[in-house]
């Protein structure tokens, strides 16, 4: 089978029916790489063999045959090392999602967000890049090449690879389709944030911005954390009323640009009210990093003086 690499998917994908990969164990790379040829086009059937004669009946092959050439079909890295521009190497996911990904997504825009933050770490762990360093002494975090890697079949279990891979592409292809969504749900949450942002610098806000929506999910925003002018960000609450939060120093970090005044920690009601000033303030975290307050005027008024407030 032969295929232009600038083809649209059907041109693609219209004769493969076969998708070979190798048997035994698996990793995340495989998995993935599969899941997102069988998201875009289920009917795919799936054989997994490293016999020669059988991978040559295959249309594609996928992290086997030691050969890359996707104008046969074929993406496997484990012949010479594929790098990117940034030296990461390429695993059989990161092959796949170079042609694939965009088709996938909708866009190159989001295709390349999921390479960032999905493909190209999973990549990294499966060749063993060097900068990839996962490891903490005090907490080591679990990975979702980890998780993957759990479908193996255990020592003490019948030895099944192809039951559990199958399981692995199940759940690949399910995590891939919900982080594709979230990514999608991300940029246009950005879109906005970047619009309460003008318009808060328009209505002369200091220190602070007001996004006019509820769960937008903005503290691991560059376009936040960067700006040295937001200290606060305040927004409509789950639970009516408004919610005060203090921004990040970096993008999804839990150190803060600046702290609500120490004097208001642990408080709520009529006592945080009496401490600053304000009648609508509700309530303040014993951590300072996010208060409350009942109205919109309220929480402005909060926050002006958490702005304002000089340490002593």
């Amino acid at each position: 089978m032969t295929y232009d690499e600038n083809q649209s998917l059907d041109g693609r994908l219209r004769d493969v029916k076969v998708v070979a990969t190798h048997n035994q164990v698996f990793h995340a790379d495989d998995a993935f790489a599969i899941a997102t040829l069988k998201l875009l086009k289920p009917e795919i059937k799936i054989i997994r063999t490293s016999k020669p004669e059988e991978l040559s009946k295959a249309d594609m092959r996928v992290d086997v045959g030691k050969k890359y050439s996707p104008e046969t079909g074929d993406y496997d890295h484990h012949q010479a090392q594929i790098l990117r521009e940034n030296g990461v190497p390429y695993a059989s996911f990161g092959l796949i999602w170079k042609d694939l990904g965009a088709e996938l997504c909708g866009s190159e825009e989001l295709a390349s967000i999921i390479e960032k933050i999905l493909v190209e770490p999973i990549d990294a762990y499966d060749t063993g890049f060097t900068d990839f360093s996962p490891e903490n002494e005090l907490v080591k975090p679990v990975l979702l090449q980890q998780l993957i890697s759990h479908y193996n079949p255990l020592w003490n279990e019948e030895q099944d690879y192809d039951a559990g891979f199958e399981k692995a592409v199940t759940f690949a292809s399910e995590f891939l389709q919900r982080k594709i969504k979230a990514v999608k749900s991300n940029v246009e949450a950005e879109s906005i944030v970047r619009k309460s942002i003008e318009e808060s610098k328009n209505a002369e806000y200091k220190g602070f911005i007001f996004i006019d929506l509820k769960s937008i999910p903005w503290s691991g925003m560059d376009c936040i954390a960067n700006d040295p002018s937001i200290l606060y960000v305040i927004q409509p609450s789950r639970n009516n009323g408004f919610v005060i939060t203090a921004a990040p120093s970096k993008a999804g970090s839990f150190q803060n640009k600046k702290l609500f005044p120490a004097e208001w920690a642990g408080k709520s009601g009529a006592d945080l009210a009496r401490t600053t000033g304000v009648r609508d303030a509700e309530f303040c975290h014993t951590a300072r990093f996010v208060a409350g307050s009942y109205s919109l005027e309220g929480a402005i008024a909060m926050t002006q003086k958490a702005v304002d407030y000089q340490v002593k």
